[in-house]
């Protein structure tokens, strides 16, 4: 029995053995620390993966104050203007008998500056002031403004042909440059003093216009028969007394059949038609304003009349007819001039100026057609004015120095609207190409105006004082 008991003891304890072993020596209890362990870079690397997170926050951040960081010197490095300004005059009609044309002539010079003032800051930053008053087409008003202009220190100015008859015995001896506005007349251009024009002066102009007839138009074997009609007044007579008349007159292939002044502000011209058709002319030469060219037209139509009328100076053309003007005359209207007309779109100088007149006014509609040779010589007196500062600087600006820039015979581009200008002291028309233009209101029975020749060089006709 003892026996047997130890036995069974012994089976027990070699069970326990047994049991006890494989926990002991085989036991997997390490292999699961080791996991745990390895668990825990997992959680300390999510860890790490969060605080990788909170840097790309933080830059985000900087970038954007960055941003608002960047806007504040844009502010701040905007310069202050120049207080400091470059004065010039513009003594025109805003009403009375030449309104209608020294408005946009008005508006062209101006025009021009605005742009300037605003895309390069004036001229070398200096800001340029256009000085105006309206002088309504009186000698004594025009007067007025000159002198009170030169007091404010204007070096240049523009104005009408009452402006001249005015200022004639003053801008030379004050040396101030002077350009009668849109177009170029023998009074201001002879002798070259400090008057300029953009083209040939009237005279030239209106010589040149009847060669062309007589080449091109007038195909019968006798002289030309014309009729001349101007206004009494500078206006009218500065082209005709300006070497013109003379002109005719020496000249076999011409015969002047009738010859009327007319009274500024016309309102009926019927009697001087009347003789002129009986005289049988075959082209009236015209130097008058916008109620007078009513009145020719009106008396057009009462009488029956055929014949084209011609204006015989540059410019105004196209201003006098059309819907701002006398509308779709009732004869076909010839004239001369240097400057391209505004319905030629292609031309890069003709966009432009749409372009700065339309934002200047806020409109959509375009300038009239003599806006562009007052634009044009705002761009030569800038021309001027841009030599004279750079060779004696701001301080010692002076219509003189801006003068002696302008005639330096350096060619000054106008944008394509006319042949590239230039001046010398021996001649201040700055080209003498030209075109001639018709608004077809006979003819074709509408005042839109087209080219009717190529460029022609003008030819020169000087007044007989300037021949002395």
């Amino acid at each position: 029995m003892r026996n047997r008991a130890v036995s069974k003891m012994l089976v027990v304890l070699l069970c326990l053995t047994m049991v006890v072993v494989p926990l002991v020596g085989g036991c997997s209890g390490e292999k699961e620390v080791v996991e745990v362990v390895k668990e825990v870079p997992v959680e300390k690397e999510v860890v790490k993966e969060v605080v990788k997170e909170v840097p790309v926050e933080k830059v985000v951040e900087k970038e954007v104050v960055k941003e608002v960081v960047k806007e504040v010197p844009v502010e701040k490095e905007t310069p202050p203007e120049d207080p400091r300004r470059i004065y010039v005059g513009s003594i025109v009609d805003f009403t009375g008998p030449a309104a209608t044309i020294d408005v946009p002539c008005h508006e062209g010079f101006e025009a021009y500056w605005e742009w300037l003032n605003q895309e390069e800051g004036g001229v070398d930053g200096i800001k340029v002031e256009v000085l105006w008053t309206d002088t309504r087409y009186a000698i004594d008003k025009a007067l007025s403004a000159y002198e009170r202009f030169k007091d404010q220190g204007m070096v240049a100015f523009h104005g009408d042909s009452m402006t001249w008859a005015a200022t004639k015995d003053r801008y030379p001896k004050d040396k101030l440059p002077y350009t009668i506005a849109g177009r170029t007349t023998s009074f201001s251009v002879w002798p070259p003093n400090y008057g300029y024009g953009v083209g040939p002066a009237d005279s030239d102009a209106g010589a040149t216009l009847v060669k062309w007839w007589l080449d091109t138009k007038h195909t019968e074997d006798r002289p030309l028969k014309v009729a001349l009609m101007y206004n009494d007044n500078p206006y009218g007579r500065m082209s005709i007394d300006g070497g013109f008349r003379e002109w005719l007159e020496s000249n076999p292939d011409i015969e002047i059949v009738e010859d009327f002044p007319i009274a500024p502000l016309s309102t009926d011209v019927s009697p001087e038609l009347t003789k002129i058709k009986s005289a049988g002319a075959d082209l009236i030469l015209t130097q008058c304003l916008q109620p007078e060219y009513a009145a020719i037209s009106q008396g057009y139509r009462r009488l029956g009349m055929t014949m084209p009328v011609a204006f015989m100076a540059t410019g105004y053309g196209s201003t006098i007819v059309g819907p701002q003007g006398i509308g779709t005359p009732s004869f076909d209207w010839y004239w001369p001039d240097s400057v391209v007309l505004r319905n030629q779109k292609d031309i890069e100088g003709v966009k432009k100026t749409d372009e700065i007149y339309q934002e200047i006014h806020r409109t959509m509609r375009f300038p009239r057609y003599d806006f562009q040779p007052s634009f044009i010589m705002a761009m030569v007196y800038h021309h001027g004015m841009k030599g004279a500062i750079e060779e004696a600087g701001f301080e010692n600006l002076s219509g003189e120095l801006v003068n002696k820039y302008i005639e330096s015979g350096e060619p000054i581009d106008t944008w394509g609207m006319t042949k590239p200008l230039t001046f010398t002291p021996e001649d201040h028309r700055g080209t003498m190409d030209m075109k001639m233009y018709l608004s077809p209101g006979k003819s074709k029975g509408v005042w839109e105006p087209e080219a009717v020749s190529d460029w022609i060089p003008a030819l020169t006709v000087l007044p007989p004082w300037m021949k002395k």
